[in-house]
């Protein structure tokens, strides 16, 4: 027991020297060219920034009132959005609900764009994190190889466009390998309290990221079961059950996030906006998938860009099909 904490606590200390270094590296042009993250041209600076100024001062705004009145006072009406607007369902998407963003409330208004910037590295950070914790948990023991896999998960094409895009979409970067996890653990009859609380966090931090998790943990829960279980029905049934219980309790904790923005989503003017789809991308979409898998491609918005050596990766993985058969059939479904 003493040997794997040790070995886990080594593995994190390099994790975050590697993570250090990988951050000098790739993100040395902002810091020589006097840069931040604040993207002038998209939503960064009018949107974004102007949010994380707005929810600084209105949780300090919260906090001076309990000290001084010694009474709690949440606004939910702010006449400074807009011509006057409900803070929860106008701010959700950028600030409101997402407890890194909540650390605001320690920076001055001048310090905010370093927030800003900090906050990013952090999520990106705990990704890694998280998805470390997975590898441990499944019994992969390659130190080496977990790294490997975490930085490649950290500054993937995705993560490095979204450091001056939209910081929320790192959001799911940090929720998804936490209830996968926490699935895992359910599914070992572990506690279920990680998986709880990844389903509370994802939910209160940005509702539409939220479904979308939502969505990949369906299809990983459909063939962890199928793998694990085979034709037993009942364990399957049995197993399904559970999930699905403790999702409902996280999202019941969630609820005075959730139901207003739900309610805010159905009432939005674009639901009744009718788009039209193609059955299938244009072809040059299918021509170009292996270059959007390695490089900064991102035809339709698929930002993958991983590094290459997880081409090879690919390839070895089906090399054993039965014995890496759920990475098989997650691989291909996500092609």
């Amino acid at each position: 027991m003493k040997n794997d904490r040790f070995k886990k606590a080594k593995y994190y200390l390099f994790y975050t020297l590697a993570f250090l270094l990988c951050c000098a590296v790739i993100l040395n042009y902002f810091y020589l060219n006097g840069k931040t993250f604040i993207n002038y041209v998209d939503d960064g600076l009018f949107q974004h920034y102007q949010a994380q100024v707005y929810l600084g001062r209105y949780l300090k705004g919260i906090w001076n009132e309990l000290v001084t009145n010694h009474r709690l006072v949440i606004p939910q009406w702010g006449y400074a959005i807009g011509e006057g607007a409900d803070i929860i369902s106008s701010l959700h998407s950028d600030v409101i609900g997402d407890p890194i963003t909540a650390l605001v409330a320690f920076f001055p208004d001048e310090y905010v764009w370093l927030f800003f910037s900090l906050s990013i590295l952090l999520r990106i950070y705990l990704s890694g994190i998280f998805f470390s914790q997975l590898c441990f948990y499944t019994g992969k023991d390659n130190l080496i190889g977990i790294l490997a896999g975490a930085l490649v998960y950290d500054f993937s094409y995705f993560s490095i466009i979204n450091l001056i895009g939209h910081y929320y979409f790192y959001t799911p970067m940090m929720y998804l390998p936490m209830i996968i996890l926490g699935v895992e653990k359910i599914l070992n009859n572990d506690r279920p309290y990680l998986f709880i609380l990844g389903v509370f966090l994802s939910a209160i931090s940005q509702f539409y990221f939220f479904y979308m998790v939502v969505v990949l943990t369906v299809i990983y829960v459909a063939v962890r079961l199928l793998t694990k279980y085979g034709l037993d029905i009942a364990s399957i049934i049995r197993n399904v059950i559970r999930i699905f219980l403790f999702s409902l309790l996280g999202l019941l904790m969630a609820s005075f996030i959730v139901v207003p923005m739900i309610y805010t989503y159905l009432s939005d003017a674009r639901m009744g906006v009718k788009i039209e789809h193609d059955t299938l991308f244009h072809w040059f979409y299918y021509e170009r998938l292996l270059a959007i898998y390695l490089s900064n491609d991102n035809t339709y918005d698929l930002c993958l860009g991983l590094a290459s050596p997880t081409l090879l990766a690919m390839f070895m993985t089906f090399r054993k099909p039965k014995k890496n058969l759920l990475l098989c059939i997650l691989s291909v479904i996500s092609v």
